[in-house]
């Protein structure tokens, strides 16, 4: 497809302006200190670019200058981006702001194509990215781990599945702390890959698992691949006894005396969608694309370039000695920064098809040998990404509830550590159109009761997805309701 024609829908809505959601609304207010303090971005989120006035749910807003970058692309293609004038003017921005990037980065620069991870479960293959996304390996891992159970996951939302669920997400979150850039770690990639999509070490941390407790922090991963240590009775944790990490487990634990899990977790609520967009399409003949970009979190470093691009703030997602990230992520050293690579992701654009075949082995078989696909989905919202589009999958392929209530039935997401406690976070939310979304009563008891220290959280991830019908054709999709999405059909 030549750049004129895929950039062209773009341009024309840079250049006309398009008319301010009242999600967007509202992130423009959550960042109006920074709108006040960054010139650039003041002018382009305020009314007529004064600094001062914000702009609000249907006022319309016209990116000028980003139509004119696009307007190069078109005509130029990839070069006018990271070649010429363009570049200079980026990394003259860039260096303005505090960066180090020259344009011969931006020009070094490539995209890299990497295969998809594909595995087989319970008659479904399911496709992922790889590293350095840790979405797919961490979702197909999950669902590893759970359709060894009976009843691996209950349409009635019984307590017994929905700790296995936790349970699943632990383990998963503890390997992911072992997943980075494959081009810097490949032989330790190349086995947390392994041991998450194939083999049998999933169904030897489910024999592990007990249906009437939590296990001990440091169990979590496995013999090969558990990293930390057990939390105290004040919510603290070390990994790999690391200075870095005891002085921040320490910083948690000063800030209270009396510091509890569910303190410690109560900022994640505010912490919602940030700068992720995910896209999922299917058309006629059933080819699918599911997309998820981002820029981190709102508004991503807040620099607004001449060239009208935003710059993320992606350097987030690596992993700093004694700090978690921003989504309370724990540090771990292989997704320590490094020259030239490319931090670790929770994005999971992911498809999930119907193998007819019988025993057919996806990791050999060409893409046509899948099977009928049945749903294209991805999520916003930092690893929550990795809960969300794991619960919708298990409740549409597996459970059988319609899409709907499969991307809006309410939430449960478990990081294992956020910030160095050990909580799990239960959606107990109001949305603005009116419905609330809660885990029932009688779920949160029995949760509790097995060890669960369970957290109100009002937001775990906004899903986007589209499934198909295998009996009559047709395509069902969903934007989800948390984040006032409307989806689109042709």
């Amino acid at each position: 497809m030549p750049w004129s024609r895929l950039v062209r829908p773009a341009y024309i809505l840079a250049r006309d302006g398009f008319v301010v959601s009242r999600y967007l609304a509202d992130a423009i207010e959550r960042n109006a200190m920074y709108i006040r303090t960054m010139p650039d971005l003041g002018r382009l989120l305020t009314r007529d670019g004064d600094g001062r006035t914000p702009l609000v749910e249907g006022d319309v807003m016209v990116r000028g200058r980003y139509a004119e970058t696009l307007r190069a692309i078109m005509e130029g293609g990839s070069d006018a981006l990271y070649r010429g004038g363009m570049a200079e003017s980026l990394s003259r921005d860039i260096q303005d702001a505090g960066g180090i990037i020259t344009s011969a980065d931006i020009a070094n620069y490539r995209p890299v194509l990497r295969d998809p991870l594909i595995s087989r479960v319970n008659g479904h293959n399911v496709v992922g990215p790889g590293p350095p996304s840790s979405g797919g390996g961490a979702v197909i891992g999950a669902l590893r781990f759970l359709s060894g159970f009976s009843a691996p996951y209950a349409a009635s939302y019984d307590s017994l599945s929905q700790h296995w669920y936790v349970e699943a997400c632990r383990h998963v979150f503890a390997i992911r702390m072992s997943l980075s850039d494959p081009s810097f770690a490949r032989d330790q990639n190349a086995n947390a890959v392994r041991d998450l999509i194939e083999g049998d070490y999933m169904e030897m941390l489910r024999g592990g698992t007990s249906d009437d407790a939590v296990l001990n922090v440091s169990q979590y991963g496995g013999p090969k691949w558990a990293q930390l240590k057990d939390v105290n009775s004040q919510g603290d944790t070390v990994k790999d006894a690391k200075e870095g990490d005891r002085r921040m487990s320490e910083k948690i634990g000063a800030n209270d005396t009396t510091a509890t899990s569910s303190r410690n977790l109560r900022l994640f609520n505010y912490l919602d969608d940030h700068g992720t967009t995910s896209l999922s399409v299917i058309d006629k003949n059933k080819n699918t694309v599911t997309i998820t970009s981002t820029i981190n979190l709102e508004f991503g470093s807040k620099v607004l370039t001449s060239t009208g691009i935003i710059l993320n703030n992606d350097m987030d997602d690596f992993s700093t000695p004694g700090r978690a990230n921003a989504f309370g992520l724990h540090p771990s050293p292989s997704n320590y920064a490094a020259p030239g690579k490319r931090p670790l992701s929770s994005m999971s654009p992911t498809m999930v098809f119907r193998d007819g075949s019988g025993g057919v082995d996806p990791a050999k078989a060409p893409f046509e040998d899948l099977g009928d696909l049945v749903l294209s989905l991805g999520a916003s919202g930092g690893p929550k990404i990795i809960s969300a589009v794991l619960q919708t999958m298990l409740n549409y392929a597996f459970v059988g509830m319609p899409l709907f209530e499969s991307v809006s039935s309410p939430r449960i997401h478990d990081q294992l550590l956020y910030h160095g406690a050990a909580g799990t976070n239960v959606e107990q939310s109001t949305l603005p159109q009116g419905p609330a979304i809660e885990l029932s009563s009688r779920t949160r008891s029995a949760l509790k009761k097995r060890g669960h220290d369970l957290v109100d959280t009002n937001y775990l991830g906004a899903v986007q997805a589209v499934a198909v019908d295998l009996e009559t054709g047709s395509l069902t999709a969903v934007s989800d309701i948390r984040k006032q999405g409307m989806p689109a059909g042709y």
